[in-house]
């Protein structure tokens, strides 16, 4: 993949910065059998306020997919929140929907779901963190780490306890924004 067809994706994903409000993060494996395991992140917005009459979150996963082995794990995943799964464990959600593919070649997946919402929910941090999260991993059998909350500050970021270069600490990086756990 060259320099400039990664720049396209990371530019895609602060262009959904511009529109929405980031709550926040998680990054996730998904393990595969005789294969290497896949890195990826989930990034958890909502409309930004006045820019949306409708109540909605939105799921947007950028995974490392180096073959096209690991992108279709990748979108079989996301299938799996489609329909009645992610909906069973969450009865404020009215709809999933899969939204077009952004980017599915090279060595990244970006993939968005939009989660259609009750009108009077709370998406506050313990919904995120003790609702969503756990029927995420329920729904999709991926190891989900912790829930990253998106701090607003202007600052340098803070990286977790990631290795260096990871997908997660690049993308950090590049948004140059503050984070904490």
């Amino acid at each position: 993949m060259t320099d400039r067809q990664r720049k396209d994706i990371v530019q895609e994903f602060v262009d959904l910065y511009k529109r929405e409000e980031m709550l926040a993060f998680f990054d996730f494996t998904l393990e595969r059998e005789g294969r290497d395991p896949i890195s990826g992140l989930c990034r958890i917005s909502q409309p930004k306020r006045g820019k949306s009459k409708m109540r909605y979150l939105s799921l947007t996963f950028l995974a490392d997919t180096p073959d096209a082995d690991a992108r279709a794990a990748v979108q079989a995943v996301l299938a799996s929140l489609e329909g009645s799964g992610l909906k069973a464990s969450l009865p404020e959600v009215f709809e999933v929907v899969l939204v077009p593919v952004m980017s599915a070649g090279g060595e990244n997946y970006v993939g968005q779901i939009d989660l259609l919402l009750d009108r009077d929910l709370d998406t506050d941090r313990r919904f995120l963190s003790v609702r969503l999260l756990p029927a995420i991993r329920q729904c999709t059998g991926a190891k989900a780490g912790e829930m990253v909350w998106w701090d607003s500050a202007e600052s340098r970021p803070t990286p977790p306890a990631e290795p260096t270069g990871s997908l997660l600490s690049r993308l950090m990086q590049l948004l140059g924004t503050k984070t904490r756990r």
